[in-house]
């Protein structure tokens, strides 16, 4: 993504200039801001709602949904921690 930008001056025009990868137990995907000057990578679990992960192209994280309840935290919760 940041060879991209670099390359390009933005990270795409229509969606993400990268393949996305596979995990095993989640769902990726990633999202263009700011008219291709920012973007937003979200991992959702794919298992009991276990979790929905973001990170941004600052390198902000969040979690938006943890063990099935809505959530709104500046950090990736893990089980037995708080951010």
């Amino acid at each position: 993504m940041e060879q991209s930008y670099l390359d390009n001056r933005n990270y795409g025009d229509g969606g993400c200039r990268i393949a996305t990868p596979v995990a095993q137990h989640y769902t990726l995907s990633c999202a263009l801001t700011n008219g291709g000057q920012g973007f937003t990578l979200t991992a959702t679990a794919q298992i009991n709602s276990e979790g929905t992960y973001t990170l941004s192209e600052g390198n902000q994280k969040s979690t938006t949904q943890f063990k099935g309840a809505s959530a709104s935290k500046a950090c990736w919760l893990i089980k037995g921690q708080e951010c």
